[in-house]
């Protein structure tokens, strides 16, 4: 028996991969025009401005990244002064990574940004659209073996 053609605009996968494109690119382009981030870079800083002082180990976990992109983005942001690492006195291996105080002011003024491009993207979703949008995204998250926390 032949499966029906694939349609991709019936196709899931593509639908969220060119959704994801299409959300992402205002926020890539304001934190690389004006701030000289990555998004890596940028989530590293929200994520740091969230839990506080981690390894880049914890870092890689709490934003759902690869620990090579973890890597990379961890040395941009010390290149610019937005983080600083410490050696761990009970582990010497292991190094703890905190934003500075200028990094606490990018990720702010980020932030900022960001939040009034998502109420502008959700303005048209009543409260029970985006407490239905997060359980999907939690379901399909989970259904594709990821962990978002």
């Amino acid at each position: 028996m032949d499966n029906p053609p694939l349609k991709l605009a019936e196709f899931l996968p593509d639908r969220l991969l060119v959704l994801a494109e299409v959300v992402a690119q205002p926020l890539a382009r304001l934190c690389s025009e004006q701030y000289g981030l990555t998004i890596a870079e940028w989530r590293i800083l929200a994520v740091l401005n969230e839990s506080g002082q981690l390894t880049s180990a914890a870092i890689s976990h709490a934003a759902s990244m690869h620990k090579v992109k973890v890597s990379r983005a961890i040395a941009g942001l010390e290149g610019k002064g937005l983080i600083e690492r410490t050696a761990n006195r009970e582990d010497m291996r292991e190094t703890f990574v905190a934003l500075t105080d200028k990094g606490l002011e990018i990720y702010r003024e980020v932030a900022s940004q960001a939040q009034e491009f998502s109420l502008k993207l959700t303005a048209r979703l009543s409260k029970s659209d985006m407490n239905a949008l997060w359980r999907i995204i939690d379901v399909l998250n989970e259904s594709a073996g990821g962990d978002i926390g």
